[in-house]
């Protein structure tokens, strides 16, 4: 972790070792600086006996008593996390019994991150801390805790129902032996504080040939050039509506009673949505503008007399909400006017 360059990342620290507080001796008399600098009318200006105590903190949350060496024998959680621009872990055992558990820190990691959707963020959390702890968790059993409940139901789906990076994600787990379980964000303290608080010199990125390649696919089975590619882009760049859902979709959504009309009929498929390439997609179909709707059905129609035909066709490739009845529109408006 880095040093705290304002009041709130000062308190996301403290928060972090206060949660590992029972394990950290002299905790109080330690924090005392830095307690001090989160007072209301201090300026916040870190000298050296706060430094010194960051380091201090820092060395006693990564040593024993705190940190523990891992056991094979023992049960083990991770408890990975994602922010808006970095992941964070937690590997932990557990050292006491089942009926008083007393589950101590093996090891942390945090990494940057960007331009990825909420829901993968979080899958991504779990290869993250999966991979970075690999030689802990490899050909044991491991409980996965998140806080992200959406991604239990995804995790249950069939691989095929999933956005591609996330189809991804899935591969790159399938290796691992767990239980996913949802773990509300006050629990995830740590993780919490991990992801918020990467070092710059670290970045994750995953390659994206997969999103390319599904966007490919569908441009080619539509028989569209690559100035139609482009155009899309710019008609979604000007598109509110799906500018609004690009916003939703990488900062996190609100609660629905708070989402605008036009938005509202993307809320239940939202965990479905990513974007890539100025382009939204859900799974492996772009969410076509507005404005390109009404070439979009008559691309779709072209060569196809059945409306069936016509919907997978469209199933296949794009999407917007109301879709399959405005294609059968299409096709009644056309066929038997």
């Amino acid at each position: 972790m880095p040093i705290p360059e304002s009041k709130g990342d000062l308190q996301r620290f403290l928060g972090m070792v206060n949660y590992l507080g029972k394990f950290v001796p002299k905790l109080s008399q330690t924090t005392t600086p830095l307690r001090e600098m989160l007072k209301k009318d201090v300026h916040f200006d870190l000298q050296q006996p706060q430094l010194d105590a960051i380091q201090e903190l820092k060395r006693l949350v990564t040593s024993p008593p705190c940190l523990k060496f891992y056991d094979p024998n023992l049960p083990t959680r991770l408890k990975p996390d994602a922010s808006a621009d970095g992941l964070g872990a937690l590997l932990e055992q557990n050292h006491g019994s089942d009926d008083s558990p007393q589950w101590f820190p093996i090891a942390y990691a945090s990494r940057a991150l960007r331009n990825y959707a909420q829901v993968e963020k979080e899958a991504l959390s779990i290869v993250f801390g999966t991979e970075r702890f690999h030689e802990y968790l490899y050909g044991h059993h491991f409980t996965v805790f998140n806080d992200h409940q959406p991604l239990k139901s995804i995790f249950s789906k069939s691989i095929t129902q999933c956005p591609p990076r996330i189809q991804r994600f899935f591969m790159k787990l399938q290796k691992y032996d767990f239980n996913l379980e949802y773990s509300p964000g006050k629990t995830m303290v740590v993780s919490d504080a991990l992801s918020r608080a990467y070092l710059n010199n670290q970045s994750t990125e995953i390659d994206q040939p997969d999103l390319i390649h599904c966007i490919q696919f569908t441009f080619d089975n539509l028989s569209i050039s690559d100035a139609r590619l482009t155009e899309f882009q710019k008609e979604t760049a000007s598109d509110t509506t799906l500018q609004q859902l690009k916003e939703y979709t990488l900062k996190g959504w609100p609660q629905q009673r708070d989402i605008p009309q036009t938005v509202k009929p993307y809320y239940n498929i939202r965990h479905e949505i990513v974007y890539n390439n100025g382009l939204p997609l859900k799974g492996q179909r772009i969410i076509i503008p507005s404005s390109l709707r009404s070439t979009m059905k008559a691309i779709i129609h072209q060569g196809h007399t059945g409306i069936e035909s016509c919907k997978n066709r469209a199933r296949m490739s794009v999407y917007w909400p109301g879709i399959n009845a405005q294609i059968e529109d299409l096709f009644l408006t056309v066929h038997f006017a």
